[in-house]
């Protein structure tokens, strides 16, 4: 279970542009004593010499408070996955196939409730060819194959990101990369799959090793 500071929960509003930077600014001096118990005293005096009219005030704000990402991501995206998880029904929509020529990959696109999600086929295509050459029906039925029960893939697709399982592609952790490490960091290794998932105002993408969603480990 992740905890968040009072102060990280307005954070997220604030990227995701449910707080302006002025409200956040408020926010600040509205629960000062919040903050003053939180945060240290290095970190509270950082915050309240920020000026927030300026342009730069979002990325100092992240600089004195230190933000890890990967932690607010992994908060947002286990909130998805509770919520959908939560539903008797999880209403799975297949939307269709694609083929990423950049990465010479096929994609499975479905949809759950208000959320998006782009899936790197995890299991192995024997005739390429053959694949590419059946109908989008057809297709989701190869899938509905391998995945009949579509509630435990995405039970295990919640445990490996609760276990820490994945790598994740941020891109505010991309910044200080170069572009070969850039490069090397969207694509996908032949033992690895990308997961994107898209809901309003935000998205996330992590890669996960294939041999994690194999359709033997979800049956046991």
């Amino acid at each position: 279970m992740i905890s968040l500071k009072n102060i990280e929960h307005k954070f997220i509003e604030l990227k995701l542009e449910v707080l302006t930077i002025n409200e956040f600014e408020k926010w600040i001096y509205l629960n000062n004593e919040i903050l003053e118990n939180e945060l240290s005293e290095k970190e509270y005096l950082d915050i309240i010499s920020i000026n927030y009219n300026s342009s730069h005030a979002k990325h100092e704000l992240e600089k004195a408070l230190k933000i890890d990402h990967q932690k607010l991501e992994k908060y947002q995206l286990l909130n998805v996955f509770n919520l959908i998880l939560s539903k008797d029904k999880i209403g799975f929509k297949p939307t269709e196939y694609t083929f990423d020529l950049y990465r010479l990959n096929s994609i499975y696109k479905f949809k759950i409730q208000d959320f998006s999600f782009w899936l790197d086929i995890p299991f192995e295509i024997t005739n390429l060819e053959n694949f590419r050459n059946l109908s989008n029906i057809q297709r989701v039925e190869l899938f509905d194959s391998f995945y009949p029960d579509k509630k435990k893939l995405l039970i295990r697709i919640h445990e490996i990101i609760s276990n820490d399982k994945c790598k994740w592609i941020i891109p505010e952790n991309m910044k200080q990369l170069t572009s070969l490490e850039q490069d090397q960091l969207i694509k996908a290794d032949n033992n690895e799959l990308i997961l994107s998932i898209y809901i309003p105002q935000k998205s996330f993408q992590l890669k996960i090793n294939k041999t994690l969603l194999s359709s033997n480990i979800l049956e046991n």
